[in-house]
């Protein structure tokens, strides 16, 4: 993985927004990573080259690039390079350890966004495949005076998505531009913000939502496993929000614990997040890498049903 240069939701009436578990993280240049733009068809939305999209599963992929976000305005996270390290291995899983009816050959790089959002154009995201959110925090498009114009980073990610781009993250990324002054993001993208969390280290039970056992996300994962977490709670139900359907849930309480999302047609955008990711020892757990990977690559039209 590779980071380049510097290191490093709408409020809807329904109480006041927490901030989990404040401050800048910079994280020196990693090693040699990132590997080169994927090859193919190439879209102004970003797909990086063939997503994989329609076809046979026995179609070889195109290599692609993910781009990591990892800022933190506010709490940063120690688990963040947990996270990175995680998708860089993921991404080269060999084609016998990948999930059931993932193209063979989906191999990904990954690269770290700089503090400043300098890929966040049109054509800076154009040869990504992915974009992935590593517990970032904070108003990073919208109140980050490293950002030249958040406008304009804002439209770039929105235009991404809606154009056919995939989109992941992991725990705050839901506790993130939560000042308001970004509200696709809160609304269309992730479907709410953070209200509420028990103290990491909570044990919780997740259990897959009724006619999602089969779906590609939870594939070669049990229907319930119990972990500890901080678990965040939403300041709404996610799965009542137009086009979010909610994957698994908490059997404590049934808050949401992972959901999805699709944008326009069947090769369209789509996006995967789950709540799960405070603590290092989160991205070490088989079941979750399963999980992320899954997320991935159902996310790149790279494992269907």
């Amino acid at each position: 993985m590779t980071k380049r240069g510097w290191s490093a939701w709408v409020l809807l009436g329904a109480g006041p927004a927490v901030t989990a578990c404040g401050g800048w993280i910079d994280l020196e240049p990693a090693g040699s990573g990132g590997g080169a733009s994927a090859a193919g068809n190439s879209s102004a939305a970003g797909n990086g080259g063939d997503s994989g999209s329609g076809g046979s599963t026995d179609a070889q992929a195109v290599p692609f690039k993910i781009l990591v976000l990892t800022t933190a305005l506010d709490y940063p996270h120690d688990s963040i390079t947990d996270c990175q390290r995680m998708l860089s291995d993921l991404g080269q899983t060999p084609d016998d350890q990948l999930p059931a009816g993932a193209k063979p050959g989906s191999r990904f790089t990954t690269e770290v966004a700089t503090d400043d959002l300098a890929d966040f154009t049109a054509a800076g995201l154009k040869d990504f495949g992915m974009l992935f959110w590593c517990t970032p925090t904070g108003d990073v498009f919208s109140g980050n005076p490293r950002v030249e114009s958040g406008a304009t980073a804002m439209a770039a990610l929105r235009d991404y998505v809606e154009g056919g781009g995939a989109w992941g993250g992991v725990h705050s990324a839901t506790d993130f531009e939560k000042s308001g002054s970004f509200p696709w993001y809160t609304n269309t993208l992730v479907g709410g913000y953070l209200q509420s969390f028990d103290p990491d280290g909570t044990p919780g039970t997740v259990q897959v939502e009724p006619g999602y056992a089969e779906h590609p996300v939870m594939r070669d994962v049990p229907p319930t496993w119990s972990v500890r977490d901080e678990w965040f709670r939403m300041n709404r139900d996610i799965g009542e929000q137009p086009g979010f359907q909610v994957v698994a849930r908490l059997t404590a309480d049934n808050r949401p614990v992972v959901w999805i999302k699709e944008f326009g047609a069947s090769n369209g955008g789509r996006m995967f997040y789950t709540i799960r990711g405070h603590a290092p020892a989160v991205y070490h757990e088989a079941k979750f890498r399963q999980l992320v990977l899954n997320g991935i690559l159902w996310a790149t039209h790279r494992l269907e049903q």
